[in-house]
């Protein structure tokens, strides 16, 4: 690890930033230094605008996408190098319009990933993130003491250090149990192989592709795309939107929305009340 990015984590850190945020955040300056084939703190501000113009009209990423990707490069400059560039104190950087639809992942696919998935901790994790629509952030960093086994709960950490309780569904307890046993760590209920801290993110990213791939499913499937499918299969029964919006931590109901237009049934039942009150019109 360089200095430079030492520095940078320091400084998100005393920020505040949650871990998630901190790892996008340097990965965004990663790979503007790698665009450019020279360390970050020798671009000028004219470069930095092009790559941020080149993520929007040549690479067009999707709103989020750019979100992170530019705070974090704004934090870097401003926070940790201390530039004053009008880039990012007096000029406002827009996010791209175009909002992608998220891609949950099927029930029925859910089960034969989770079979195809080799490792117990692994469909143990895919499983949490499907049962309680958590980012693989959070269920990577998930602390035994979070597990609430009298009130079947879980205790998430989410963005922005922001705190959630959700129902943890009977069928993992058992299960849960049988994984701590296995290792008994203290801290963390996926303790990294080497050391003392939480699992990374990249093992368990990858045993998903390689189980995804093996089934021939929809490559646009993510990790994310569990939590996606926690949400939808939550509206497609009957939940409320801002009981969803506050089980996945969103901090405005806007982006919890977005799920409204994946379910059948709720089609459905538009479907049917645009007929009961408009069906003799003509």
């Amino acid at each position: 690890m360089t200095e430079l990015r030492k520095r940078m984590i320091q400084d998100m850190r005393l920020a505040g930033l949650a871990g998630g945020t901190q790892t996008n955040y340097a990965r965004a300056v990663q790979q503007l230094a790698v665009h450019y084939g020279t360390a970050p703190d020798g671009l000028t501000e004219e470069q930095v605008r092009q790559y941020l113009v080149h993520l929007v009209e040549v690479q067009q990423v999707a709103r989020g996408t750019f979100q992170y990707k530019s705070n974090g490069i704004r934090f870097f400059y401003v926070q940790t190098l201390g530039r004053d560039w009008a880039l990012f104190t007096s000029k406002r950087l827009r996010a791209p319009r175009q909002k992608r639809l998220p891609k949950p992942i099927s029930h029925g696919d859910l089960l034969r990933l989770l079979r195809a998935v080799r490792k117990p901790k692994y469909r143990l994790a895919f499983g949490l993130m499907y049962s309680c629509g958590l980012r693989i952030g959070e269920v990577a960093g998930l602390p035994v003491s979070a597990v609430d086994s009298e009130r079947m709960s879980l205790r998430v950490i989410g963005k922005r250090n922001k705190e959630r309780c959700v129902p943890l569904p009977g069928a993992l307890l058992e299960p849960m149990r049988e994984h701590w046993k296995s290792h008994r760590n203290a801290d963390w209920l996926f303790p990294a192989r080497h050391g003392r801290g939480p699992m990374d993110r990249k093992s368990p990213r990858e045993a998903f592709v390689a189980a995804r791939d093996a089934l021939g499913l929809d490559a646009g499937l993510t990790c994310h795309s569990l939590r996606h499918g926690y949400a939808t299969r939550l509206l497609e029964n009957g939940a409320d939107l801002r009981v969803v919006q506050v089980l996945l931590g969103h901090g405005s109901v806007r982006s919890t929305q977005i799920y409204t237009h994946l379910t059948d049934p709720m089609r459905e039942q538009v479907r049917q009340r645009v007929n009961a009150l408009f069906g003799d019109l003509l």
